[in-house]
């Protein structure tokens, strides 16, 4: 049977700052129709959250393509 543990996770990058302030700005400016977000936790549990999707079909391919890009970089 699996054992599921804490995991240690880095602290808060600055580049998580940086990367919601110009989301924010985006967003302010009427640039976006919705947004999905993925969080990792720093004591490793995970959450996520999206906003209503005119289109959701369109939020959904937008989060597969970030999982394509996410695991082209883990694949270097």
């Amino acid at each position: 049977m699996a054992e599921i543990r804490a995991i240690d996770a880095e602290p808060l990058g600055e580049s998580v700052i940086s990367l919601l302030e110009d989301a924010l700005d985006e967003a302010r400016a009427g640039r976006f129709s919705s947004l999905a977000i993925a969080m990792v936790n720093r004591d490793g549990s995970v959450n996520c959250a999206w906003s209503h999707a005119p289109n959701l079909a369109l939020l959904i391919g937008s989060v597969a393509r970030l999982n394509w890009a996410m695991n082209e970089t883990l694949e270097g």
